[in-house]
């Protein structure tokens, strides 16, 4: 399976069942397993940070799609992920409004799409 094909059917668990099913599990442990990395010491700023890259430009591109799925699953509520309402747009975000009701991807690029056309619809209704 691709990561592309594994992110999906992670975003379709959590859209159907609010969590990853086990099989979703193990095809993410797999591929986990795959990536390989060293760890090494960044000593900016006169402060010591662990630092993780991978050894292959590929195994560094997947390290950080990986890491960057697995914080955002640790640390997003599930029923924060959503996505985007526009009919012509298959992308997911993360809702960070106060309200926890934003609808689009982008105001600026779906929302306003979306508002355009109802706009241009009613009027033409009239």
């Amino acid at each position: 399976h691709s990561l592309r094909h594994l992110s999906e059917t992670i975003l379709s668990d959590l859209e159907q069942k609010g969590k990853l099913s086990l099989n979703t599990t193990d095809q993410f442990k797999r591929l986990v397993k795959k990536v390989e990395v060293n760890l090494t010491i960044d000593t900016k700023n006169e402060k010591l940070k662990l630092v993780s890259e991978g050894i292959t430009a590929r195994d560094h591109v997947l390290y950080n799609i990986v890491d960057s799925i697995t914080r955002t699953l640790d640390s997003i509520s599930i029923n924060r992920i959503r996505k985007c309402e526009h009919q012509e747009c298959s992308l997911y975000f993360v809702d960070t409004s106060k309200s926890g009701k934003r609808r689009w991807c982008s105001m600026e690029l779906c929302g306003n799409r979306k508002k355009a056309a109802e706009f241009y619809e009613r009027k033409k209704k009239k």
